[in-house]
């Protein structure tokens, strides 16, 4: 026996009285509801409320908890792959030409530059990306207007790669200056290297922008 829309979205509401936040999760366990009280409809001659509750009995005392937890860490696991695969693509080409370019033009920079300038490149450049990223994420939450879980845990490997810039000098009591003036040859590698983070994290936001409207095409304005 086949759901009727309205059944359809008094799953939906279950699902969200049952603290089921994200659209996409939602849309995941009414896939599974549906399938499963039409099916026991068929076979044990029950309405839709009796086998919504037979069916829901089956995830136990915790609901839709359990699910949820596991599908919050696999939207944390996708985010991590999708930036290493990005991060990846900036050593192959053609992004490899924009990572050589960044590396040779800080190299020529820093080398003609004063240690104060150094300093002021690598932290105005960490500020500048972050602000770049979130107004990019500004931007995606406001054509969103249903929540996705996928969107609220994107890894932010390239922030992480900077704070641990910012604490590697504090732990070894180091700054930027004395970086350049003991490892010069460091510092056009790791601020090429920082580029590329944020340029990644950039790339991640805009790939799951697309394939998340493209899977639920609901959800968006």
């Amino acid at each position: 026996m086949k759901l009727t829309k309205a059944q359809i979205e008094e799953l939906y509401a279950f699902t969200r009285k049952k603290y089921v936040e994200h659209y996409d999760v939602q849309t995941e366990l009414v896939d599974h509801l549906a399938t499963s009280i039409e099916e026991k409809m068929s076979t044990s001659n029950i309405n839709f409320e009796t086998a919504l509750q037979q069916v829901y009995a089956q995830f136990g005392i915790f609901g839709f908890s359990e699910l949820v937890e596991k599908k919050g860490m696999e939207a944390a696991i996708k985010g991590r792959k999708l930036f290493r695969k990005s991060f990846i693509e900036y050593f192959r080409l053609p992004k490899i030409i924009l990572f050589a370019m960044i590396l040779l033009m800080s190299y020529k920079v820093f080398e003609i530059s004063n240690k104060d300038f150094i300093a002021y490149c690598f932290y105005a450049s960490i500020v500048i990306f972050n602000v770049i990223f979130i107004v990019k994420s500004i931007q995606v939450k406001r054509s969103v207007t249903k929540p996705l879980l996928q969107f609220e845990n994107i890894y932010i490997m390239s922030s992480s790669f900077g704070s641990s810039l910012l604490i590697f000098q504090i732990f070894f009591k180091l700054s930027i200056t004395d970086l350049s003036n003991n490892y010069p040859a460091l510092i056009p590698i790791i601020f090429s290297i920082i580029c590329i983070s944020y340029l990644a994290e950039i790339d991640v936001l805009d790939k799951l922008f697309n394939q998340q409207k493209r899977l639920y095409p609901e959800a968006f304005k």
